[in-house]
């Protein structure tokens, strides 16, 4: 692949519920995993921008989202939706976030769905259709 193609990441800070932790890990944690995945997805030549939606302040976090995309509207070559945003008990930050990107992206920007912290490059991999190098 001859031109890198960037991936916007929006997630959430929400507290994590029993279930989530027994099997991710603490926030930390999550974000150690994120990182991990996300340099992999870099080296792949799948840059990311990650943003991470303060749940104690979402409105601005939404406003600088939409801003951040109206910047890079040109660069970002997907959208990637974490599952904190997806599955958080209120779904108005992620309602809202969809608004946003269908508002400002172009159509054809695809809009790809992880099912884990470490898995990331996987839906990159979906997305696009390629096989990332593990190391």
């Amino acid at each position: 692949m001859s031109a890198q193609q960037h991936v916007y990441v929006l997630g959430i800070n929400a507290k994590l519920g029993a279930e989530a932790e027994a099997r991710w890990g603490t926030f930390d944690d999550i974000m150690k995993k994120i990182e991990v995945d996300l340099a992999r997805a870099e080296r792949n030549g799948f840059p990311c921008t990650l943003q991470v939606v303060d749940s104690g302040n979402v409105d601005k976090s939404l406003a600088e989202f939409e801003a951040n995309l109206i910047a890079g509207k040109d660069k970002y070559s997907a959208l990637m939706f974490g599952g904190g945003i997806r599955t958080n008990p209120d779904p108005l930050p992620f309602e809202k976030a969809i608004s946003i990107a269908r508002k400002v992206l172009k159509p054809d920007v695809p809009i790809l769905f992880n099912d884990g912290p470490d898995r990331h490059s996987w839906a990159i991999e979906r997305g696009f259709g390629v096989k990332m190098e593990i190391g």
